[in-house]
Order: structure tokens, then C-alpha cells, then sequence
């Protein structure tokens, strides 16, 4: 078969790119990323923008596509992404992801604060680090946007990046949450049922992942299991041992939480005591330089000292609490939770759900369980900033800092979302806001995207094989600093990624950056990965209460 070749284009052709642009262009992006070449270089010439505000250069980064319905048409027809790789193969292009991207330009402004605007969608190509260099970059993206323009697509643009691809993997009753009241709520999560804790196997206890939502099925009647990704229970190093696994003895045990999460929580339990002895010591000393002073004004921060250093000493006591009985824990067997009972091999799914499937169920031991405290899918919010937050991007946190998940976000309705989220342009730039608990990065926000991203996975091996598959990016929720990454770094594949009506969006696949930096977060839908389960293994749901 002849492969196919590179598509001309009537436009201007895009220049090479100078070594200021590639490091400079995502002068604002989390993990700095390096970029190629894009297809707008000629028209939109790099001395022309890249000026920010006090000699900086433009804050530019990567977030949601928005609504564009003829590039949904395009990305979301098999047969013409397809056309799509299939260039990119000819150029001799090996790509680890494409994105369909906004790229957003921040510009400073004078006294008034920042001032963002919409910049343009784009098709994101990530390659490998020096894989590709911006002379050929250049002729690729050519050729690219000459493909969608062939389409009807002549307003969206191309661009390459260098970004890796990463997956993120790393008998006692499981304890009731604690109240949101208590400060140190998150030193108690790691022992409780709720979503986002910390798993090993007894098998792999290096690789450490996030134990997702639970599910039970109508043909195991009483019988509880959750789901987290294959990689994080069966990791493979071949084609070889990407195999379909069915429940065989000797068990593959569940470690929850891992024997490394233990050690870090209590030293951050110390570390944490610490910081608030030395405060609470400041303030006395303060209180004791200002004790003959008067006036209103100093009594009153007398009156807020006072206040704070109470509070510290309460956090001091419930945190000494929650490391004393993290000590219980320190048995392994009474760590097990569970055991592996299936997991379908890691591939794409058949169009045209040609999603990643990246499963692994798991049941759940219950007499680990304490019927009186068991919440089913819930997360814990944690932290009073957390609850801010997540009030602040649309969540609705129960009193007692729970937030209980019922139902599936469904794909199709990520792709057609409308709203009135309109940017300077026009262009609907909606999304759903997103959240997460993982063992590694904790409570984090995000913006899901409005179609999905094509993602490489390689095995290595005498035979390296190589597939494609569909997986759903997700943004930080903005670029300010009171957001963190949504993930970044091992331990967090396996956690549920849920919307802000409480749905179950998926699971914690992986992400695409800079180590250990995080661009886009990947998550294998959960509506997709209970169908692929029900058709292979049983058929499974989300109502696991009254199961139990």
C-alpha cells in the first residue's frame, strides 16, 4: 500500500521557527513547554506578538478547545482522523498525543489587573524531545493544516510541542471520615472508604496508584468492587504480557494505603507540628513585646492572636491524634482491602468508542468494612480551602465536607456542551469544571475538554508494538496561583474524575508534559470503561449502596 503524501497547501507556508520563539512562545505554560513549529508563523510572525507587558514575554498557554463544530466533525469521524495519523506517519512523525487546544495569550495590563484573550484553536502534536527538528516541523504542520482545510476545518491551526507522554502510577475496619470541623481531616483519608486513597499490590508494592469508584453487579448479588487502572495493578514491559487476566490463585492482594504513603503522611504530620509550635511561639512572644500597650486597635490584634494561637494548639492535638493512629496501620496484613478479580487488556476500543481501556477491576474484602460509615462513591473535600474552592467553581460541598458522587458524565454531552461562556471572538469556550482526590496530588480543579485527545502508547520488548487511542485532556482550572496542576508526577492514575453536578466523569489515566510538569491530564471516560467491563467480564453500575 502506498503511503499517502504530504498535502500541499495554497496558503502561505509557515516559516522555521527562530531557537527564541521555541523557548518562548509558552512562556506561560506550567511545564515551559518547547514548541516546534506552528502553521501561523508566516502570518503571524513571532516579533509581531511576542511582546508582554515590563519586558516579559506574552503569557501563552494551552486550555480547552471550545465548541467548534466543524473540527468535532473532523476529530470525531474515524475515518478522517485517521487521515490525520496517517500523514503524520508518512512524515515519519512518531507523536505521543494530539490535542485539540485554545491557545490563550495573557496580556499585563497597568493597575487594572490581567487581561486574557482568546488567542486560537489549534490541533496540538506532542513529539518527544529533539525527535523532530523545526525545519521538518515546519513542512509537517504545513501539511497539516492543508489536510483540515481540505475538510472545511480552515480556521483551525496546527502545532508542535515537545512533550512527553506519563501514566501516573504509585485486619483493621477503614475509618469513618473525619468531620469537616477537624483540620486534619486529610491524615485520615488514606484509611477511610472514600474515593482518592493511596493502593499498592502485593505483587507490584513499588507501584503505587489511586483507588477509584466503586461498582457492583446484579450477577454477584452482595458482592462490592471499585476500579483503578490496569498499569497500577498489572504493569507490563511487552506486548507479551498485555494480556487479559481472570482471578486465579494465588491472589493479587490490595495494599491500601501503601507503606511509602504511611511514612510520608506521618512525616508531614510532624513537619506540620512543628510549623505550628513555632508559630504559636512567635505570637506569645509578640503578645508578651505588646502586653503594655492600649487602644482599640491593639486589642483587638491581641483578641486575633489569642484566637490563632488556640486554633494551632487544637490543630496540633488533632494532628498528634491522626499520626497515633496512623501507627495501627503499620501491619501489612491489615492494609489488604481486596484482590484482583479481572482486568481486560490495555487497548483501544473498537469504533467508534476507540477509547483507551485501561481497567482494572478489583473486590473489594468487606470485612474491611464498617457498615455504619460506609458512604459508597464519595470524596472527601479535605481542607477548608478546598471547599472555598470548590464552592467558587461550582461544586456543592455537603456541610460535613462530603461530596457524593450518583450517575455518569455522558461523552456526548462534554462534545456538545453550550453555553454562554463566550470569548472576545465570539467562539464558545465552555467546559465542564472538573475535580479530583489522588493518592499523589490530592484535591485539585480542572476544565475538561470539548473533544478528545488521540494518545500513543508503546510497548517496548524485541517486537516493539505501538496503539493509538482516545482519552479526555484536562486543563488546570486557570493559570493563577491559587490552582495547582491536576496532576503531575506518579500515584494519582486510578483516581475518579468527577464534574460539578457530582457525575463520574472517568478515571486518572496519565498526562503530557514536561516531568514532572503537567500540561494535560488524561482520563478514560467511565461511561465508555462500564460498558467495555459489561461486555466482557459482568455487567456493572454505580448504585453500590444497599449492595454492601
Amino acid at each position: 500500500m502506498t503511503p499517502p503524501q504530504p498535502y500541499l497547501t495554497s496558503s502561505a507556508s509557515p516559516c522555521v521557527i527562530s531557537e527564541g520563539e521555541a523557548f518562548g512562545y509558552f512562556y506561560g505554560q506550567t511545564s515551559r513547554t518547547i514548541l516546534v513549529a506552528r502553521s501561523d508563523s508566516s502570518t503571524r510572525p513571532w516579533a509581531t506578538i511576542v511582546g508582554g507587558g515590563f519586558g516579559w514575554p506574552t503569557q501563552r498557554y494551552l486550555v480547552n478547545v471550545g465548541y467548534h463544530e466543524r473540527l468535532a466533525a473532523f476529530w470525531l469521524t474515524p475515518s478522517k482522523r485517521e487521515k490525520m495519523v496517517e500523514l503524520l506517519d508518512s512524515m515519519c512523525v512518531d507523536f505521543t498525543t494530539i490535542d485539540p487546544i485554545r491557545v490563550v495569550e495573557r496580556e499585563k495590563g497597568n493597575y487594572v489587573g490581567d487581561k486574557t484573550t482568546v488567542g486560537h484553536q489549534a490541533l496540538a502534536i506532542a513529539v518527544k524531545p529533539e525527535t523532530l527538528s523545526r525545519e521538518k516541523g515546519a513542512e509537517v504542520v504545513e501539511a497539516c493544516k492543508a489536510l483540515l482545510s481540505e475538510h472545511g476545518v480552515d480556521d483551525v491551526e496546527c502545532l508542535i510541542r515537545q512533550a512527553e507522554c506519563f501514566s501516573s502510577a504509585g485486619p483493621l475496619k477503614l475509618q469513618e471520615p473525619a468531620p469537616c470541623s477537624n483540620d486534619a481531616a486529610n491524615f485520615r483519608v488514606p484509611t477511610t472508604s472514600t474515593l482518592g486513597t493511596s493502593i499498592v499490590t502485593t505483587r507490584t508494592p513499588d507501584v503505587e496508584g489511586t483507588r477509584g469508584f466503586y461498582v457492583a453487579s446484579s450477577e454477584s448479588p452482595g458482592k462490592l468492587y471499585f476500579l483503578t487502572c490496569r498499569h497500577v495493578i498489572l504493569p507490563f514491559n511487552s506486548a507479551e504480557e498485555n494480556l487479559e487476566y481472570k482471578y486465579t490463585e494465588p491472589r493479587i492482594g490490595i495494599f491500601q494505603p501503601s507503606a511509602e504513603s504511611l511514612k510520608l503522611l506521618r512525616q508531614r504530620g510532624v513537619d506540620d507540628i512543628k510549623y505550628l509550635r513555632e508559630t504559636v511561639e512567635l505570637r506569645l512572644e509578640w503578645l508578651g513585646d505588646v502586653e503594655k500597650r492600649e487602644g482599640d486597635r491593639i486589642e483587638a490584634q491581641r483578641d486575633d492572636s489569642r484566637f490563632r494561637i488556640k486554633t494551632f494548639q487544637r490543630q496540633v492535638e488533632e494532628i498528634k491524634s491522626e499520626i497515633i493512629a496512623l501507627n495501627t496501620w503499620e501491619d501489612p496484613s491489615n492494609r489488604v482491602i481486596g484482590h484482583v478479580v479481572y482486568s481486560p487488556p490495555l487497548c483501544a476500543g473498537t469504533s467508534p468508542q476507540e477509547y483507551t481501556l485501561d481497567v482494572c477491576i478489583c473486590e473489594v474484602d468487606q470485612s474491611r468494612l464498617d457498615t455504619e460509615n460506609f458512604l459508597g462513591n464519595v470524596v472527601v473535600w479535605g481542607s477548608s480551602e478546598s471547599r472555598i474552592l470548590a464552592r467558587e467553581y461550582g461544586f456543592e460541598p455537603l456541610d460535613d465536607g462530603i461530596q457524593k458522587l450518583k450517575g455518569l458524565t455522558p461523552v456526548e454531552e462534554m462534545i456538545n456542551l453550550k453555553t454562554k461562556s463566550l470569548s472576545d471572538d465570539g467562539d464558545d469556550t465552555g467546559c465542564l469544571a472538573v475535580s479530583k482526590r489522588g493518592a499523589k496530588s490530592g484535591v485539585t480543579f480542572g476544565k475538561a475538554n470539548n473533544l478528545p485527545s488521540l494518545r500513543t502508547y508503546f510497548a517496548t520488548g524485541p517486537d516493539t508494538k505501538k496503539f493509538r487511542a482516545l482519552e479526555w485532556g484536562i486543563f488546570q482550572y486557570d493559570q493563577g496561583p491559587e490552582t495547582n496542576m491536576f496532576s503531575g508526577g506518579g500515584g494519582d492514575s486510578g483516581a475518579t474524575v468527577f464534574d460539578n453536578d457530582g457525575r463520574i466523569l472517568g478515571l486518572l489515566t496519565g498526562w503530557s508534559g514536561t516531568e514532572p510538569l503537567a500540561d494535560i491530564t488524561y482520563v478514560m471516560p467511565a461511561e465508555f470503561a462500564l460498558e467495555e467491563i459489561s461486555k466482557r467480564w459482568q455487567k456493572v453500575h454505580t448504585d453500590v449502596l444497599g449492595r454492601v
